[in-house]
């Protein structure tokens, strides 16, 4: 949901991403290998937004959102891209308008959720972003996780 904060869609969210975390809870287990990756349409930390200020408190930066993310993480997984890498300026995501790619003023919205197994077998996280400087590219870049087969 890319939405704002009042929209009815962020209650929405929200809402799903509680369904989310019971889901594990009641058909996964966190000693078992697996990966949840996804547009989440959630910056996890200020560092994973190119102006925390202006986006402090909105639709994919709101304090909701990531509580949500952070109690799916509790349940036992990793932010894959974080056991690798924890620089600043690491975006998955760009918007099309006022050129914000070629100023990198970016967003880490898409996510590789892995868990302790998954982790002890990782080779690297990689996010492509040579890809968005292709012709006619999506405003989102892969994020690719290699790791040993379990």
């Amino acid at each position: 949901n890319g939405r704002e904060v009042d929209s009815p869609n962020y209650g929405h969210k929200l809402k799903w991403l509680g369904r989310l975390r019971q889901f594990l809870d009641d058909h996964c287990d966190p000693k078992a290998p697996l990966v949840l990756c996804g547009d989440f349409n959630i910056v996890p930390e200020d560092k994973d937004v190119y102006d925390p200020n202006r986006w402090r408190e909105k639709n994919l930066c709101s304090t909701p959102e990531r509580e949500a993310l952070t109690n799916i993480l509790n349940w036992g997984l990793r932010d894959s891209l974080r056991v690798y890498n924890q620089d600043a300026e690491v975006y998955s995501w760009w918007d099309y308008r006022q050129g914000m790619f070629g100023r990198n003023q970016g967003l880490r919205i898409d996510h590789l959720l892995v868990t302790r197994p998954v982790v002890s077998g990782l080779n690297a996280v990689e996010v492509h972003v040579d890809l968005r400087r292709l012709e006619k590219p999506s405003d989102h870049t892969p994020v690719v996780l290699d790791f040993e087969p379990l």
